[in-house]
């Protein structure tokens, strides 16, 4: 799972401390239990952390790390700098190119021929005296009347002698194993990673690594770190930066990936700055503003020039609205990690889309005729799509939160490849939980389904992935044991792993 990193803020009800944790979608106030719905999802949006270390602390700590450098200094100007990072975080779908090692004969030759079961008392001589040859040759090695063999040279009476050494025979190579190409196999991850988003190169503080218990976010709020130090501007684009987190790890296994649920957010982390003389020339000592870790003690002075450039002004910053429906005011059943809500008064669903929320449509798809009630009813999404000259295939994709994201795609894949027959409900029909995809996390979830489907990863470029239509659609799953049958497929969901 991803670090949880913990937001600070205010309540906007009634202004008492209001934590949650950073990707929450609904919180509730512990003072005033006002439920509010978190905007900005999908939106770029910017956090800080503020100072543990003082500007006394801070010079203090720079002498000392110079002093055990054995180097005098002397500091000429220390000042405070928000450095800003990326961080992405979302649920990461890849086909995995399968090497499996073919079996192959063993190749009997090179070991010696079994003994005739007749003739056991003498492989029983034949075995004791070589452990006796064995105990002999011991006790002269330790005598110095004989060397031991070199590392990796095998006693072996069999072979031919020169001086003191057996002379050994050539190994056998066996051969490299040979993988199956278009084989693919599937894995899941939970995906995070932050880096700069400035070209501060060669700093040496490239990443923030994962501390969630020391990073505190704040909202970020230009009026409160201008009057504590300095803003260093982005220079690196959201798209550049999305394109850079979205990079293959290992590009020769990775054969085709999605990430679902993506969150790329800026953080603003403090560093001090000093700068200081020694031996006549200006440098740079860069410390951890929160650790008071030294990162640099002998940076340039022109990366300076990089830090004071200016920030833009354009960031944006989570924002808070009642938890209750657009149409009616009904309030939306708490689940803090879901972005499709649906109105148990006037039954409409809706979804987070930036700061506002918009209508979505949804069906529910009648119980199939075998005698059986559902047990519980899951949201899929039903994407019906042009794919390889088929003009009306349909993806069927959870849209509901899962623990393991591997039985999700498995459940993708199983409902789009039996394209399954129902009818649509006409009876009232009120949805008891919410969902987690939206329908760009459903189209990026059906082009990784139909990539297991083909065997390969889908040239989208020779062959576009138009989709025609989108609906939410309910589904009947029915109670078997500890888990919940798909009535299409048979396939079992453990109920221990829903959220």
């Amino acid at each position: 799972m991803n670090s949880p990193l913990i937001v600070s803020t205010e309540c906007p009800t009634c202004g008492a401390p209001l934590d949650f944790t950073e990707g929450t979608c609904a919180i509730q106030c512990d003072h005033c239990r006002s439920r509010l719905l978190v905007t900005g999802r999908k939106q770029l949006l910017s956090y800080f952390i503020s100072p543990k270390l003082d500007i006394h602390r801070a010079v203090a700590r720079a002498l000392l790390a110079q002093k055990e450098e054995g180097v005098e200094c002397r500091v000429l100007e220390p000042r405070l700098y928000f450095i800003p990072y990326y961080r992405l975080t979302g649920h990461d779908f890849l086909w995995e190119r399968s090497s499996p090692t073919k079996d192959e004969p063993i190749d009997l030759s090179v070991f010696p021929p079994d003994p005739p079961q007749a003739d056991l008392a003498a492989t029983f001589r034949s075995a004791s005296d070589f452990f006796g040859r064995l105990w002999e040759t011991g006790r002269k090695i330790d005598r110095g009347e004989d060397e031991p063999p070199e590392p990796g040279e095998p006693r072996n009476a069999a072979a031919p002698i020169e001086g003191n050494r057996p002379v050994l025979e050539p190994r056998r190579e066996r051969p490299e194993p040979v993988s199956e190409e278009g084989e693919m196999t599937f894995r899941d991850r939970y995906v995070e990673k932050n880096f700069i988003a400035c070209d501060l190169k060669g700093w040496g503080s490239y990443s923030l690594g994962v501390r969630p218990a020391v990073l505190r976010l704040e909202l970020f709020r230009r009026e409160i770190l201008e009057t504590q130090g300095r803003i260093v501007g982005v220079t690196l684009s959201s798209d550049a930066a999305l394109d850079l987190a979205m990079r293959k790890a290992e590009p020769e296994q990775v054969l085709y990936r999605q990430v679902l649920g993506r969150v790329l957010s800026l953080i603003y982390f403090p560093f001090w700055v000093i700068r200081v003389e020694r031996k006549g020339e200006e440098r740079l000592i860069f410390l951890d503003a929160v650790s008071e870790r030294v990162i640099h003690l002998d940076a340039p002075v022109s990366l300076q020039q990089i830090l004071d450039r200016p920030a833009a002004s354009d960031a944006a910053t989570v924002g808070f609205r009642p938890l209750t429906c657009p149409n009616c005011g009904w309030d939306f059943p708490f689940t803090p990690e879901d972005i499709l809500f649906f109105c148990a008064s006037c039954v409409k669903g809706w979804q987070i889309r930036g700061s506002a929320l918009s209508e979505i449509n949804y069906e529910v798809a009648a119980p199939l005729p075998n005698g059986r009630a559902a047990s519980r009813y899951l949201p899929i999404w039903v994407l019906q799509a042009e794919v390889d000259r088929n003009p009306s295939f349909r993806f069927f994709l959870p849209a509901f939160r899962y623990r393991r994201l591997k039985l999700l795609g498995d459940l993708a894949q199983q409902l789009s490849k039996a394209q399954p027959v129902y009818t649509i409900s006409a009876e009232s029909f009120v949805p008891s939980q919410g969902g987690c995809y939206d329908q760009e996390d459903a189209a990026l979830l059906a082009r990784f389904t139909w990539a297991g489907l083909q065997g390969k990863p889908p040239d989208l470029e020779e062959k576009p992935f138009l989709i025609q239509r989108a609906t939410l659609t309910w589904f009947p799953f029915q109670a078997e044991g500890n888990g919940l049958r798909d009535p299409f497929t048979g396939m079992d969901l453990p109920q221990n792993l829903f959220v």
